[in-house]
């Protein structure tokens, strides 16, 4: 007997969902691209994000602030390698 088509759906989208990464931002050296963990902490605590796979910072936790993200970065000499929806 073969499955209804909806749970073969929802069991893909649940796959997928388990294995999709998760996007998340950093503040990096402009000249050379370096992480730099520290500053990535704190912009993201000010942008109300949350830390995520050590010193990354969880881009949907702040996707309301990614432009909050990106002007901290830049105000420490440092660029987000995380796209805003709205020119930063």
């Amino acid at each position: 007997m073969k499955p209804p088509a909806a749970t073969l759906v929802l069991t893909l989208m649940g796959l997928f969902a388990l294995l999709s990464p998760t996007l998340a931002c950093k503040c990096l050296h402009h000249n050379g691209g370096a992480h730099h963990a520290a500053i990535t902490e704190q912009c993201c605590r000010k942008a109300h994000g949350k830390m995520v796979k050590g010193p990354d910072c969880d881009a949907h936790s702040m996707s309301n602030d990614l432009s909050a993200f990106a002007q901290c970065c830049a105000g420490k000499s440092k660029k987000s390698d995380c796209r805003c929806p709205v020119s930063c």
